[in-house]
């Protein structure tokens, strides 16, 4: 079977879990005899390319908006709005994306992160007679900031600007075959409001990790003094302030490590704020190097985040996660394999901190359970046999 993925980035451009996915979908598929291609987005004014990487085409489109989305510094507020604005519907990738997919017979399409290439791939695709899977990471079908996040907390409800770019979507949404969402959560979010109503499919199948073997780890049953830590994006949304602002106030020797990059001015503002001894920005650090170094995961979002993979990295390493209870997190973490708390309660998370800094045996005793479990989160072969069971109800229909 000849197999389209799309994504707004593939690998080396990697900005979320989101890549990560997509190549570990690439790679199942290919291993099974399926001829399969990934598309994805380039810099702007540059001329199509075409590779291959390890027997997969990759076809990189030159990006017909005003910037492409892997850059360092955010652009100002009028590029944004222009960029949104033509990303509601961009006649001229449209004309890019039907060139590629009349080229090339492909018997179907699983998009995954469509920005860049705009919801006029899912209408291209029907006209051409391609089945269309979609696959929901996060919520950029509903608000054009893809988390609903205002920049102050998690909206219950999209402001009029999230309205009025994404008012015509549930009608171009129409033209998919299947919705599928990497939780239950986004899933029921997109339908809510009033998304691909004609999918023969709707349903999710949570990511899991593709890991060669199980790391060893030590359960570290009689350790007695425990280190913190976070990994990811450093932004307001994902809530590094609110754990750092928690921390920073409470009279403890434990360290938390911050590990990851964010945009250059915020990522100053936040070191000079927190500057003690026991909190550490380490930058960007490999996951395996640093889940070593730490006892227990922090999650602080303040988002409704769909399905942090990180949770799945801190499971397969035997780590406990304190998480916030926004979007799927809750799917995931639980009293076995963590802690919940509320973060508009500030004095939730600071409790369960000086929980575990007080009784450190506890974190023991979860890592034994996660220990039992964490070979789910690493079942490629069941994962990627529930998107099969959907290629063939479509190619059958």
């Amino acid at each position: 079977m000849k197999i389209l993925i799309v994504n707004t980035l593939y690998k080396p451009y990697v900005l979320g879990g989101a890549e990560k996915i997509c190549e570990y979908m690439a790679y199942s598929l290919k291993d099974l005899g399926h001829d399969v291609s990934i598309l994805t987005t380039h810099k702007k004014n540059l001329y199509e390319e075409k590779e291959f990487l390890d027997g997969i085409k990759i076809i990189r489109l030159p990006i017909k908006n005003v910037y492409w989305h892997y850059y360092k510094r955010k652009p100002n507020p009028l590029k944004r709005f222009l960029w949104h604005f033509i990303d509601i519907y961009n006649p001229w990738m449209k004309k890019n994306l039907t060139e590629v997919l009349e080229n090339d017979k492909y018997d179907i399409i699983i998009s995954h992160n469509i920005s860049g290439f705009s919801s006029c791939i899912w209408g291209v695709a029907k006209k051409l007679n391609i089945p269309v899977i979609q696959v929901l990471h996060d919520l950029y079908s509903i608000c054009p900031n893809s988390n609903m996040f205002n920049g102050l907390k998690s909206c219950d409800n999209r402001c009029l600007k999230c309205s009025l770019f994404r008012f015509f979507h549930p009608f171009f949404s129409k033209d998919v075959d299947a919705v599928v969402g990497v939780s239950e959560y986004v899933l029921k979010k997109h339908l809510e409001y009033g998304l691909f109503k004609n999918a023969l499919i709707k349903t999710y199948i949570r990511n899991v990790l593709k890991v060669d073997f199980l790391p060893k780890v030590k359960l570290g049953k009689n350790k007695k003094e425990i280190t913190f830590g976070y990994i990811g994006t450093l932004n307001k949304a994902k809530g590094v302030e609110l754990l750092l602002d928690v921390f920073s106030k409470i009279n403890i020797k434990n360290n938390i490590l911050i590990a990851g990059k964010g945009y250059e001015k915020y990522e100053s503002y936040m070191k000079d704020k927190y500057s003690k001894e026991n909190i550490l920005f380490l930058g960007y650090q490999k996951s395996e190097e640093f889940f070593n170094k730490i006892d227990c995961l922090i999650v602080p979002s303040l988002c409704n985040d769909t399905f942090p993979t990180v949770i799945l990295e801190s499971f397969i390493n035997c780590i406990p996660v304190i998480a916030s209870n926004m979007g799927g997190i809750p799917e995931i973490v639980n009293k076995y394999n963590g802690y919940i708390f509320n973060p508009d309660k500030k004095s939730e998370l600071r409790d369960i901190i000086l929980e575990l800094v007080n009784n450190p045996y506890s974190l023991y005793q979860k890592r034994k359970k996660i220990m039992e479990t964490r070979e789910e989160y690493a079942d490629l072969k069941y994962w990627r046999n529930k998107y099969l069971e959907i290629i063939y109800k479509l190619k059958k229909s």
